[in-house]
């Protein structure tokens, strides 16, 4: 290895040196660096020459290079020779011993490669590491980093380190001032070798926690909250490694591990517009306290209503009586409702005005949280798939990339929180049956029938033995009060039918958690802008047209085949032939296709939960 990676280091961390001028390094110096040096340089080869030259220095140049020596290397014994007999001109003869016989090549053994003292010492660094150990066993600890006199380009690193909260990932944990010291203080001087094996696995460390973090989230999530089943695949530091130095350009490497959801570099973009506008003040707008206002209204909250919408970016046309409600600022209004998904009806009520109360630090949190929730996603969900995004209430069904279908949803109350996870839809039920889970059977349906022991036959269903007793003929001639949550010996089972909970259809994605889509015939509940209602299950608003997309690929006529078997008036199950995925997703902030800020209430107090893992790894404080 010759001297240009002395000076290539120096090159290629450039500004983290501060200007320090490179002195020539002798022999004793490159071989702390782990750049080895001839034992007795020749005319044409001198360290001073070679740190000169550079990369310009030809092939032919290094392989005339005299070979590499180490003391290490035990020098091989030989035989002495005979020597003559005393008071003789000639040798004594000698018995002839035959040579031994030249060992098989199998027991050869292997003669270790000559290590300089930085190798031996990273080695020794690497030793407890068990990520980073095996990598550097296998180039025998040859050094990695530019500091080091390896290829792998610290400046570029240190840089992303210093992006890092630009990500919303905690800069702090990764080190990157402390690091960039200590690499100047590398380059100024040669460093002992422990001090530069120290720095050498200190910057591999930073590199496999920032890159796993960037492609994987800096997160666990399932370890933030039981209805997170989220497993994002969090590559391995040896892969990781062996990536970053095969990569022609470390940085575009690193920054080619962002998320590749097209959304997510405009959602680091409002990231830092919210922490710009934080620096500046925040938003300033007073809002009083108050009751509902409709348009026509007029008064001092009118104006301050009017100020706020256009600090967030929802301005109102110029007005001679800013103090009414007029047609203008009601179209403001609506424009912000649509962004906060509420009903754009612009009557400013609580659900509005908590949306625009909120601050701007808190704003923060929320996109903080959700970039790391894009960096959990799977970069490919398939051809077609499914995203029930539960803040948004919002199923929309995508092929080939393209938003195909979407529908309102109703998702589980906060005491039964839908889950977040994927799972593969492969079939779909017409005229479902319910199979009434045992929570909701002695929580809800046991007290009903308490009250009214018609409640079955009224509701369509009837009582299936779990112990193999007698099932009651007449419900109202049994005496509901002898049992209880604990002891209930019946299965509730609801025949299909228009008053079936499950509606006409439920689409199947079995799963640990018995979670589904389903149509409802309550269609009511649709027309809220908060629709946290269910038990857990998704329930869907426009149901059959989701199905008609699903079975377009097997039917030729989707529609007619469905309604066929929808007119059988029996529980019909049908294989897809497409499985699709199903993505139960968390997303309170994103940036949509028309670069609007979406913002949704936390319904599940998650993003919270989330902040806070955050902050404990060590992610700035929000303003």
């Amino acid at each position: 290895m010759s001297f240009k990676f002395h000076i290539v280091a120096a090159i290629a961390v450039g500004g983290l040196a501060g200007g320090a001028s490179l002195a020539p390094a002798g022999p004793a110096v490159a071989q702390t660096l782990g750049l080895t040096a001839s034992p007795a340089a020749t005319a044409s080869s001198t360290p001073v020459k070679d740190a000169l030259l550079g990369a310009d220095r030809t092939a032919s140049e290094a392989a005339a290079a005299p070979a590499e020596t180490s003391a290490e290397v035990a020098s091989v014994e030989t035989a002495p020779e005979a020597a003559p007999q005393a008071g003789t001109g000639a040798a004594a003869p000698v018995e002839a011993v035959p040579p031994a016989p030249a060992p098989a090549p199998e027991t050869v053994a292997a003669v270790p490669s000559p290590q300089t003292p930085l190798a031996a010492a990273i080695l020794r660094a690497a030793a407890s590491d068990g990520e980073l150990k095996a990598w550097y066993a296998a180039r025998d600890g040859r050094p990695a980093w530019t500091v080091s006199g390896g290829e792998l380009d610290a400046q570029a690193l240190l840089a992303r380190l210093d992006e890092a909260e630009s990500h919303a990932l905690p800069a702090a944990a990764y080190s990157p001032a402390a690091l960039r010291q200590r690499a100047q203080g590398a380059l100024a001087s040669s460093g002992a070798p422990e001090d530069m094996a120290a720095l050498e696995l200190d910057l591999s460390r930073a590199l496999v926690r920032y890159a796993g973090d960037m492609s994987a989230g800096a997160l666990v999530p399932s370890r933030i909250d039981s209805d997170i089943h989220v497993f994002p695949d969090r590559p391995k530091a040896m892969a990781l490694m062996t990536q970053a130095e095969t990569a022609p350009d470390l940085g575009a490497w690193l920054d080619g591990l962002a998320p590749t959801d097209p959304g997510y570099a405009p959602l680091r973009a409002l990231y830092a517009r919210l922490q710009t506008e934080a620096a500046s003040g925040g938003w300033r707008a007073t809002l009083s306290e108050g009751g509902t206002l409709r348009p026509g209204q007029t008064g001092e909250r009118v104006t301050q209503l009017r100020a706020r919408l256009a600090e967030l970016g929802e301005p109102t046309p110029a007005s001679a009586s800013p103090e009414l409600y007029d047609a203008g600022l009601e179209t403001a209004v609506k424009a912000f409702q649509r962004r906060h998904g509420l009903n754009d009806d612009g009557i400013a009520g609580a659900r509005t005005f908590a949306a625009l109360g909120a601050d701007v630090g808190s704003r923060i949190r929320q996109v903080a949280v959700n970039l790391e929730r894009m960096r959990w996603a799977p970069h490919d969900l398939g051809r077609k798939y499914i995203v029930v995004n539960q803040p948004d209430y919002r199923l929309r069904l995508y092929e080939d990339g393209k938003l195909i279908h979407q529908t309102r949803v109703v998702v589980g109350q906060r005491q039964h929180q839908t889950p977040e996870f994927i799972d593969d839809m492969d079939h779909l039920v017409v005229n479902p049956s319910w199979n009434v889970p045992r929570s909701i059977a002695t929580n809800e349906i046991l007290p009903a029938l308490r009250k009214d022991p018609y409640y079955l036959e009224k509701q369509n269903m009837r009582l299936i033995s779990t112990d193999g007793g007698p099932v009651p003929a007449d419900p109202s001639f049994v005496d509901w009060t002898q049992y209880s949550k604990g002891h209930f010996p019946y299965r509730v089972k609801q025949a299909p039918g228009d008053g079936n909970a499950l509606g006409k259809v439920k689409f199947m994605f079995p799963n640990q958690f018995s979670i589904y889509l389903h149509d409802t015939p309550s269609k009511r509940l649709f027309s809220r802008d908060a629709r946290a209602f269910s038990h857990g299950c998704v329930r869907v608003e426009n149901p059959f047209e989701l199905a008609y997309i699903l079975l377009a690929p097997q039917y030729a006529d989707p529609k007619g085949s469905f309604q066929s078997l929808l007119d059988s008036g029996r529980e019909r199950w049908v294989n897809l032939k497409e499985p699709v995925k199903v993505n139960l997703t968390y997303r309170t902030a994103w940036v949509d296709e028309h670069g609007q800020a979406q913002f949704r209430a936390d319904v599940y107090d998650r993003d919270e939960a989330v902040w806070a893992a955050l902050e404990e790894k060590g992610l700035a404080p929000a303003y």
